[in-house]
């Protein structure tokens, strides 16, 4: 007896030592914070002179990503404990070597369709040729009608599938447009709705939130863009006047009143961290809202 209570203790244990784990693991995921760094450096051309690396860390480093875009190609790592296990592809060098692989293989593709093509064709002139000369000129002359009728019939049937597809199309032109008209009716129903109104500004406002919890906290840039034109220059200034996060003091952004060309160059760097709790407090918000489910109601009809 004493045996099986020492046995049914030790299993308790572990299944509390197992329980407490999952829940280290749950809490950790929730509440310990995702952060992330982003810098990069632009170039006149685009894409082709923009550079973009992507830093993703959890738990003291312990499983990093990291994303980097780079020569009009990306490519990206993800990390456990400091060692590499699993590679993304996207190397201008592997590129190109399997571009390469698939010309070659194309190319001999081809040319196995081609010699086999050709093989039946020489023997079937070889074959004409010797009928002619047993035959005489009589039946060449047959086999040259034959074939001729054999391919106006096949382009006349060819073409009769043609106006028909093309008859098809032009009787679901009505259709198509009356389709089209009821959805662009509907869609006008639901958003003149009030209830989806007021739906659409608690999603807007809980996503606001969001952004102002999982943001960038640190943005540092040294731009200098160009929209070609002086006036719409003015106007993309304007336009970014009215963003906060333009009067922090490691943000410049410098317009070019005398470019000609559309441009955008310079460096930029940002720092953030996400809290998955955040997320999932957000998702249930939202998913708890009946105006919201009201509107999906309505839109999926």
């Amino acid at each position: 007896m004493a045996i099986l209570v020492t046995i049914l203790k030790w299993i308790g244990i572990l299944l509390l030592c197992l329980l407490g784990l999952i829940l280290f693991l749950v809490l950790m995921v929730l509440f310990y914070p995702v952060t992330y760094q982003a810098k990069g450096e632009l170039g006149e051309r685009i894409p082709e002179d923009i550079t973009v690396t992507i830093r993703v860390r959890w738990f003291f480093s312990m499983v990093g990503v990291v994303l980097m875009y780079r020569d009009s190609a990306l490519s990206g790592k993800l990390s456990i404990l400091g060692i590499p296990v699993r590679r993304f592809p996207g190397s201008p060098k592997k590129k190109r070597q399997i571009r390469r692989k698939k010309k070659e293989k194309a190319a001999a593709e081809e040319e196995t369709v081609m010699t086999t093509e050709t093989l039946p064709e020489i023997s079937r002139t070889e074959t004409r040729s010797a009928a002619v000369e047993e035959e005489g000129v009589s039946e060449s002359a047959e086999w040259k009608k034959s074939g001729m009728a054999a391919r106006i019939r096949r382009i006349e049937l060819a073409t009769r599938s043609k106006i028909r597809q093309i008859i098809e199309k032009i009787r679901a032109i009505p259709a198509f447009f009356r389709t089209l008209w009821d959805k662009l009716s509907n869609i006008r129903s639901i958003v003149g709705d009030d209830d989806n109104r007021k739906a659409v500004k608690f999603v807007l406002a809980e996503l606001l939130q969001l952004l102002k919890k999982c943001g960038p906290g640190r943005i540092a840039t040294d731009l200098t863009y160009c929209a070609g034109d002086p006036a719409l220059t003015g106007q993309v200034l304007a336009i970014l006047s009215m963003m906060p996060f333009l009067y922090c003091d490691k943000v410049g952004i410098r317009p070019d009143f005398d470019g000609e060309t559309f441009y955008v160059r310079g460096t930029f760097s940002l720092k953030g961290h996400i809290q998955t709790v955040s997320l999932v407090r957000t998702a249930l918000h939202i998913y708890k809202n009946k105006q919201v489910k009201k509107m999906i109601h309505n839109v999926r009809l």
